[in-house]
């Protein structure tokens, strides 16, 4: 309704609806949040907490860099798009994208991020550390619950996601879609390491779809490792009960997860008629998990829990079920089981050595000449990995009319420039085995021997090499 009101013969002031309008939320750790609307980039607020409840569909909170001691949550939001943003400076002119830069400590009390809607929702999480979240059933570092036939759109993108708990669901990352609800998660270049959570599920990462729903998830270029190491859960665990949940995992590293025989990497259920569980991997690392790297269990014949896996390395599969079911796995080729060769598992790098059978086996994309134009496929592989280094490699002639374009597998693109100079093996350390790579190709022995060798730089690969590799080593 308009209301209008006479101010005089020439004034006629027209009292509109107040809509609120979209703008940035500023915190910083020495902010106040008094009588604050955190609108201000000169008077911030001091919780992230306090900001979330005071914007509005559209805004974007930002979070200068600092350690913030909180627990954020939405109930019921009907906040459509939402984005919280770390890593900037006080003054909010420059952003630092390393996200453990912009750390926030749960405390061990509650959830770090606890979001739920009922309506059509929108939020972003990037370049956080989630840390120290702690849940009494699910979601300790991020969880999100659509509902009420509510559909719910999450980004997570540049985390680092570590030390989170759940007594049951979901460790790290906890989304679910319930009672007619639908979500849709995007996850890309996020780290979910060293979280646990209940026996059986998902440490790392839990999803569900649940009571006539549907979830539909791409995870891109993520780490996840090094979770369940003391409870009996999995990497990822994908369930559906009397749902839909398609996941996409295109170039992640899923590794070294649980210390137990019976759980592993990753695991699909699926329950009740009309129940279907998907995972569609490509260009993915699944290898080198306790257990079982793949573990595929309908819980019976009505519903159907199915991987479909193609230029990706996976390790060992379970492939049973319940009650007449059967899990399903189909090879769309060009998958490898080795291992991957990380640079050091020990303290959690998981780039690729030069020698991993993981370098240049993912594929990015394909064109066939026609006779006048090349068709062009593409395989969603992301133009560049975890870190930002580019998989837009050259094309490679495999037939008169066809080229492909390949990536490495898993998370990490194999940069050269980033091998040490000696590091003649590409094994990431500088020893006495690269002396003997260069040997070897001075006596004519078979061998694969790189750039890296020619420490003289003087374009050849000569005795001077082994010797300048020698002194350097102080044999």
């Amino acid at each position: 309704m308009i209301r209008c009101v006479l101010i005089s013969s020439l004034l006629v002031s027209c009292l509109l609806p107040v809509h609120a309008v979209a703008t940035d939320r500023y915190v910083t750790e020495s902010g106040s949040d008094a009588s604050n609307d955190c609108a201000n980039s000169a008077s911030p607020c001091g919780t992230i907490n306090h900001a979330a409840k005071e914007a509005v569909s559209g805004d974007t909170v930002k979070v200068a860099q600092g350690t913030y001691h909180e627990n954020i949550s939405l109930e019921d939001s009907t906040l459509n798009p939402l984005t919280f943003q770390g890593g900037w400076n006080t003054d909010f002119t420059v952003r630092n994208e390393d996200p453990s830069m912009t750390v926030v400590d749960g405390g061990e009390s509650d959830r770090v991020f606890d979001i739920w809607s009922q309506v059509s929702s929108d939020f972003t999480i990037q370049g956080f550390k989630i840390v120290n979240g702690v849940a009494p059933n699910w979601g300790g570092g991020v969880c999100f619950i659509v509902t009420g036939g509510g559909t719910m759109y999450v980004t997570l993108t540049e985390n680092i996601i570590m030390n989170n708990t759940s007594s049951s669901q979901g460790g790290g990352v906890f989304v679910k879609a319930q009672t007619g609800g639908s979500l849709i998660l995007d996850a890309q270049k996020n780290i979910i390491m060293a979280n646990e959570t209940g026996a059986g599920n998902g440490a790392g990462v839990e999803i569900i779809a649940q009571n006539s729903s549907v979830v539909d998830a791409t995870l891109k270029n993520n780490i996840i490792a090094d979770n369940a190491k003391t409870t009996i859960g999995f990497g990822l665990n994908i369930y559906t009960y009397d749902g839909q949940c398609t996941v996409n995992l295109i170039n992640n590293t899923i590794t070294n997860n649980n210390n137990n025989s019976t759980a592993g990497g990753v695991k699909l259920v699926s329950s009740q008629s009309g129940a279907s569980t998907q995972l569609n991997s490509t260009n993915s690392i699944i290898w080198g998990n306790s257990g079982y790297d793949i573990y595929i269990h309908p819980l019976d014949s009505v519903s159907t829990a199915e991987v479909n896996a193609s230029y990706s390395d996976i390790g060992t599969f379970y492939i049973g079920g319940l009650n007449g079911g059967l899990g399903v796995y189909n090879n769309n080729g060009n998958n490898i089981d080795s291992d991957p060769l990380f640079q050091n598992e020990s303290i959690n790098n998981y780039h690729l050595k030069r020698t991993s059978p993981c370098t240049g086996a993912g594929v990015y994309a394909k064109r066939v000449w026609l006779g006048s134009i090349w068709a062009l496929t593409y395989y969603d592989a992301p133009t560049e990995d975890f870190e930002g280094d580019s998989r837009n490699s050259d094309w490679v002639p495999v037939s008169p009319s066809t080229d492909y374009k390949y990536c490495d597998i898993g998370a990490d693109e194999f940069v050269a420039s980033q091998v040490a100079p000696g590091d003649v093996n590409g094994d990431g350390t500088v020893d006495l085995a690269d002396v003997i790579v260069i040997l070897k190709v001075l006596t004519d022995q078979s061998t694969m021997v790189y750039i890296e060798a020619d420490l003289d730089s003087n374009g050849t690969i000569g005795i001077e090499d082994a010797l300048r590799l020698i002194d350097q080593l102080s044999l």
